[in-house]
C-alpha cells in the first residue's frame, strides 16, 4: 500500500489517499484470532487504554495484520485478544464525549467553517462536545468555539 497525505491548514490534519496493492494480501495459513480479521491495522485508538488519549487526528498508515472486527478493540496495548469495545473503561476529559465510531472529521480551530470529506475509517475516540473545537493544548483539548480566534491570536504573538 501506498498513501500521501493532505494537510489542511497549520493544525496537524492529514487526509490520507491510499491505494492498495494486490501483492498485499493475507498468506496463505495465516489464521486470525476470534473477533478479528486480517486487514490494516489502526495506528492509534487501536486497545481500550488508549481510548482516553487526546488525538483529533488519526491517519491511516497501513501496516497488515489481524484487525478487530468493527465494534471491538484490543484488551490492551500488549493483548492479542480482542473485546467488545463496550467492556473498556472511558473516562474522557472536560467538555468531551465517547463516539464510539464516526466518520466525520473532528472540529478544531483551525478548520471551524472547513468543510471536510467524511474520514476513510471510523476510530473510537473521544471528541469535543457540540459548541467546542479541539485546541493543541492537550491541559485544555477543547474550548468554546467562540475562543477560536483568541488562541489563534495568541499563537501569532
Amino acid at each position: 500500500m501506498w498513501c500521501y497525505y493532505l494537510s489542511l491548514g497549520t493544525f496537524v490534519f492529514v487526509l490520507p489517499v491510499c491505494w492498495v496493492h494486490v501483492a498485499e494480501t493475507k498468506s496463505v495459513g495465516t489464521a486470525c484470532p476470534a473477533n478479528s480479521y486480517w486487514g490494516c491495522l489502526k495506528t492509534c485508538m487501536e486497545s481500550c487504554d488508549k481510548l482516553n488519549d487526546v488525538n483529533p487526528v488519526c491517519p491511516v498508515l497501513c501496516n497488515w495484520g489481524c484487525e478487530c472486527k468493527p465494534g471491538y478493540i484490543l484488551e490492551s496495548q500488549s493483548s492479542k485478544v480482542c473485546v467488545p469495545l463496550s467492556d473498556c473503561n472511558v473516562a474522557c476529559p472536560l467538555n468531551m464525549h465517547f463516539r464510539p465510531c464516526s466518520l466525520r472529521p473532528p472540529i478544531t480551530c483551525e478548520l471551524v467553517n472547513a468543510t471536510l470529506p467524511d474520514l476513510p475509517s471510523c476510530s473510537p475516540q473521544c471528541y469535543c462536545d457540540e459548541g467546542y473545537a479541539f485546541t493543541r493544548d492537550r491541559k485544555k483539548p477543547c474550548i468554546p468555539l467562540g475562543e477560536c480566534s483568541k488562541q489563534q491570536n495568541a499563537a501569532l504573538d
